[in-house]
């Protein structure tokens, strides 16, 4: 996660002041999100998807999870940009 949010600031360009500030900003919230939704993920994996089903299973939550970092990390540069233009 920490990564993912390092490496996105570097490819956006925004100078190493600017990428801390929003990695402090939006990692926890991030963070407590992660460990609420992949504990439940591996549960009920474990518990009720069929074996033959878990890695498929596993897949659309990962893609669930990498369209909710987006989200996060999009409305964000959004809002930025927005109190520039004010």
């Amino acid at each position: 996660l920490f990564m993912y949010l390092t490496v996105l600031a570097c490819l956006r360009g925004e100078k190493l002041s600017e990428a801390v500030a929003r990695i402090r900003k939006g990692f926890l919230s991030i963070l407590k999100v992660n460990y609420c939704f992949w504990p439940l993920v591996d549960l009920t994996n474990f518990s009720f998807v069929p074996p033959a089903y878990r890695v498929l299973y596993s897949n659309i939550a990962g893609m669930i999870w990498t369209i909710y970092l987006i989200h996060r990390t999009s409305n964000t540069n959004k809002n930025k940009n927005k109190s520039k233009q004010k």
